[in-house]
């Protein structure tokens, strides 16, 4: 049974005052109600998981720097927050067995230092220059060293698509030239799953950090802000 109702009107019907209300007087009084439990299929507010009593746990990390960390790396390194800190998540919980933690990330990707924008593979230089990757990575121990694993990668450009269906032109000189239309302020989403299979306590999940990189060092990938969240969905 539905906890806001919505009278349904015909033709010539003269609502009154409190039909009319009636949906917001509804959505009042469950809002004032809202506990640690679902209410109906598909619903879910933050009051869901911010009590640390309840069945979700949450975890955040927010970004509080003020200058953009400058990436040209062409292996992942974890993003700095402010120095000497870095964009990370601690966890520092162990899992039940087929426990599930989502992760969600956010941020923004400030004024690029852009020099070469071209992606072709088929001829040299080859390396696909225009993309830059993020990675969540979550480390964790079983009782010995820390491992880490990647939760996903996920890819994006410096530039917008030019020439039809490639970034690649060939100049009268035969030497690649760089193409498309430079992005800048570009934001960045994106998430992910995490199932422990496991034994219940035998794992303790320690950390998630934000990693970045650049296909080619000469260009400069600038991370203006960035956000963790994980939520643990305990039985």
């Amino acid at each position: 049974m539905p906890i806001v109702k919505n009278n349904l009107f015909e033709d010539g019907d003269v609502p009154t005052g409190a039909e009319l209300n009636q949906p917001y007087n509804d959505i009042a009084t469950a809002s004032a109600n809202i506990d640690s439990e679902n209410t109906a299929d598909n619903w879910i507010t933050i009051e869901h998981i911010t009590d640390p009593n309840v069945l979700n746990s949450i975890y955040s990390f927010v970004y509080d720097g003020q200058t953009a960390d400058d990436i040209t790396s062409t292996s992942y390194v974890t993003i700095q927050n402010v120095a000497p800190n870095y964009s990370e998540l601690t966890l520092n919980y162990q899992p039940d067995q087929f426990e599930v933690l989502r992760v969600e990330c956010s941020g923004l990707v400030g004024n690029n230092d852009v020099e070469q924008t071209y992606d072709s593979t088929a001829v040299p230089p080859n390396g696909d220059r225009n993309y830059y990757a993020f990675r969540l990575a979550l480390f964790y121990n079983d009782g010995g060293p820390t491992t880490q694993v990647s939760l996903g990668e996920w890819g994006y450009s410096f530039t917008t698509m030019a020439g039809g269906t490639s970034r690649y032109w060939t100049g009268s000189n035969g030497l690649p030239e760089n193409t498309g239309v430079p992005l800048a302020y570009q934001t960045f989403q994106f998430s992910a799953l995490y199932i422990y299979p496991g034994a219940s306590g035998a794992r303790t999940l320690e950390k998630i950090e934000l990693q970045a990189k650049v296909n080619y060092s000469g260009n400069i990938l600038r991370i203006a802000r960035n956000n963790i969240i994980a939520v643990r969905a305990r039985r």
